[in-house]
């Protein structure tokens, strides 16, 4: 990282940055950003008398200092994780770490705040639990989203149509349905973003860990070259990658809808070929290439 990258980082009013230093073990934080003395409510006097065991959460403490060794150690030279983190006043919140050696000495200490998304996935989980789901674990493969992993629901090699890899990616409203008692319950709704689509599935990206559940009803609502399609159907499949988790979905689609994104489809395939942006489409800015 050169020296104006690590000013601008440094800088920035979203991410609380740490510089750690690794010679003097008793005094490992070694500066701050305003950011962070923000995020955890102490000033720069006091940063000479705080430890990590103060400012991180005690059950992600052992796994937090095992990673840090291994930086120490040179086992890794970056790594990045949730984890939990605790506040002067003693309030919590969760955040999204990197650590990242600088030189010889310093280690770059990062942390974005990821509550919002993890009040998400919480509401979620919450959401399922209320209903009698057997869900798969996937506790093994989605640990942190670092490295590329999978977890599968049947056959991987079985997909009957077409899909179209769009160039940015659409955004879409995402709920999660449960069967109840003669009703069907829908959960609170979250944006993700489709990579791909075709009449017998799609594949989004998010930053959020949903339960891989072949019994579980996920519901999608966007607009494609100005037609609103509202879809349903399981995630098939499921991939960490680094900084987001991707998932594959199967449809449960009708023959009518199932023609009409088929002719969307089509027609999306006809625009890219003729270099023609999609019109009337609500997409992804910030996963356009």
């Amino acid at each position: 990282m050169n020296t104006q990258m690590l000013k601008n980082l440094l800088a920035s009013k979203t991410i609380a940055v740490s510089i750690l230093n690794t010679k003097k073990l008793d005094q490992l934080i070694y500066y701050m950003n305003d950011t962070c003395k923000e995020f955890l409510q102490y000033d720069q006097h006091e940063l000479n008398q705080v430890t990590l065991k103060a400012i991180i959460h005690k059950d992600d403490l052992h796994s937090s200092t095992q990673m840090l060794h291994k930086l120490l150690n040179s086992e890794l030279k970056e790594y990045t994780a949730e984890r939990r983190y605790v506040r002067k006043d003693g309030s919590e919140f969760w955040g999204l770490l990197t650590l990242k050696w600088l030189d010889d000495t310093f280690i770059l200490w990062t942390i974005q705040d990821i509550q919002e998304k993890k009040d998400i996935e919480e509401a979620f989980i919450n959401f399922i639990h209320q209903g009698s789901v057997n869900r798969i674990s996937s506790e093994d493969s989605f640990e942190h989203p670092t490295m590329d992993s999978e977890l599968s629901i049947g056959p991987k090699s079985n997909r009957k149509y077409f899909r179209i890899s769009l160039k940015c990616p659409i955004c879409s409203e995402l709920r999660i349905l449960r069967e109840g008692k003669g009703s069907m319950a829908t959960s609170s709704s979250t944006n993700i973003c489709i990579k791909d689509i075709g009449p017998g599935g799609l594949k989004f990206k998010s930053d959020l860990k949903l339960p891989v559940d072949s019994q579980l009803t996920l519901e999608f609502n966007f607009q494609l070259l100005g037609i609103k399609f509202n879809l349903r159907g399981k995630v098939v499949r499921a991939v960490t990658k680094k900084g987001y988790y991707q998932y594959g979905v199967r449809f449960y689609i009708d023959e009518k809808n199932r023609a009409l994104l088929a002719r969307t489809c089509n027609n999306v395939a006809i625009l890219y070929r003729n270099r023609i942006a999609l019109y009337d489409t609500h997409l992804c800015e910030k996963s356009c290439d």
